[in-house]
């Protein structure tokens, strides 16, 4: 339809399958100017503003820590690093969450179990770091939601009032 209209209009498109690559090319480079935003620019100098690292900052895409996004996330199980019960508890709804949904149990024993950042799991699984920051911070809600459905009377589950069983 856009080439007969494209020739319609004087403009003909003598290549369509070049001219369909060059449009997905220049959508995608779109979506990612729109992801990571555009350069903020110091209206005093002229250059472009660096952050403390040195990195150029952008008016989107700004990197936020998965413990600042939801602390309040953790509240509903106890983290005691020496309680084998809590461990136990927690590896079994990851094994019920990983046959739900098996991406955010990747994500989630990638990031806490093996020690890699949202970054290097972006870049692991082909994903952007936001959408594997919003995977982990979904995936931590349901596994919390896992424990409270299969072990309610857990001494390590706290309901929503803060109460223990």
């Amino acid at each position: 339809r856009i080439v007969r209209r494209s020739t319609r209009d004087g403009t003909p498109i003598t290549h369509p399958e070049g001219w369909l690559r060059r449009r997905a090319y220049l959508i995608g480079r779109q979506m990612l100017r729109e992801e990571y935003g555009t350069p903020v620019v110091d209206t005093g100098t002229g250059r472009t503003k660096l952050d403390e690292r040195g990195r150029m900052v952008r008016t989107r895409g700004t990197r936020v820590p998965l413990d600042v996004l939801d602390a309040d996330n953790h509240a509903g199980i106890d983290h005691d690093p020496f309680s084998a019960e809590s461990a136990e508890l927690v590896q079994e709804a990851l094994v019920v969450l990983a046959q739900e949904l098996p991406l955010w149990a990747q994500v989630l024993r990638l990031h806490y179990l093996d020690g890699y950042s949202l970054d290097e799991i972006a870049r692991r699984i082909g994903r952007s770091h936001g959408t594997v920051r919003n995977d982990a911070q979904r995936a931590r809600t349901r596994l919390r939601a896992i424990i409270r459905e299969r072990y309610p009377e857990s001494p390590h589950v706290r309901h929503r009032d803060g109460r223990r069983t």
